[in-house]
């Protein structure tokens, strides 16, 4: 009898052979059993694979590919699922206990179909555990920053199918907001706060070493993306979305603690985009780096 797949777990993992067991392990121990595990290997060179070759689980797959970056790692997973659902998670996160099953449990109370839907998560980084809600709004609220995991992140198969994730690698690290951008803006999105997984900040996944020039590029390229897929509809959401690029940067290089004149510049535009951004959590943290 051929096994129901609820759900396709997908893991894109470069060099990480540190964090990708503990990874696998989270999915592998949930307490929901209808579901696959595909984990794309892309292109690590260190002992990543050798770790996932020591997992027997039949549930999981490996798909070994040249490195192309999370984006092209997500969509080679997607075309290989199986699931009614496909859900990303990061190779150095983690699932909870319950996550799957409380996942299926909401979607099964819906009243229709759901072909996005997003739940709360834990993030995790030196400053403690922060609960990371999700807002009645989503749609309006990630014009003005991506407050979304991939960790609790369920699309419907054939709407992960038709919105593709970017597989620019210059705009690698905003892949996922210009994706949850591109599909809100055409579906509806369910959301609930479960906080049934966690997310694990730290350095090795920040832009603390990136230079000025690739961050700005990234930014320029993200931009221009979401400006032609006409997602920007009116000059309030323009507003609230530029001035949001611009702080994410100004955060970035205040962040690496070289750049805070380029960080101020950045922290400047935002403002004449919207100067309410005065009273944000971000513009209060950008500041804290620049004293």
């Amino acid at each position: 009898m051929t096994r129901k797949i609820f759900f396709t777990v997908v893991i894109p993992v470069y060099n990480r052979e540190q964090h990708i067991a503990h990874a696998v392990q989270s999915v592998l121990q949930q307490d929901h059993d209808a579901f696959e595990l595909i984990i794309v290997n892309d292109g690590s060179t260190d002992g990543t694979l050798g770790v996932l070759n020591s997992f027997t689980d039949s549930r999981l797959r490996i798909i070994n590919r040249e490195n192309g970056e999370r984006g092209a790692a997500r969509n080679t997973g997607t075309e290989a699922a199986q699931g009614e659902y496909i859900t990303f998670l990061d190779s150095d996160d983690e699932f909870l206990n319950g996550h799957l099953r409380k996942a299926q449990e909401f979607i099964s109370s819906q009243p229709k179909q759901v072909n996005m839907f997003c739940t709360g998560y834990l993030k995790e980084s030196a400053n403690g555990i922060e609960e990371i809600k999700i807002p009645v709004d989503i749609r309006n609220e990630l014009y003005a920053g991506n407050f979304l995991s991939c960790n609790g992140v369920f699309l419907k198969r054939e709407t992960a199918i038709h919105y593709r994730f970017s597989e620019n690698r210059v705009m690698s690290g905003l892949e996922d907001w210009e994706l949850w951008l591109r599909i809100t803006a055409q579906e509806q999105v369910a959301g609930k706060n479960l906080m049934s997984s966690r997310m694990r900040y730290h350095e090795g996944r920040s832009v603390l070493n990136t230079h000025p020039v690739e961050i700005e590029n990234r930014f320029k390229v993200f931009v221009q993306e979401v400006q032609r897929n006409g997602i920007l509809k009116n000059s309030s959401v323009e507003k609230t979305f530029m001035a949001s690029c611009e702080s994410y940067m100004a955060l970035h290089l205040a962040m690496t603690g070289k750049f805070k004149s380029e960080a101020r510049q950045h922290l400047n535009k935002a403002f004449r985009w919207k100067p309410d951004i005065v009273f944000s959590r971000r513009f209060y943290a950008i500041l804290k780096h620049l004293v």
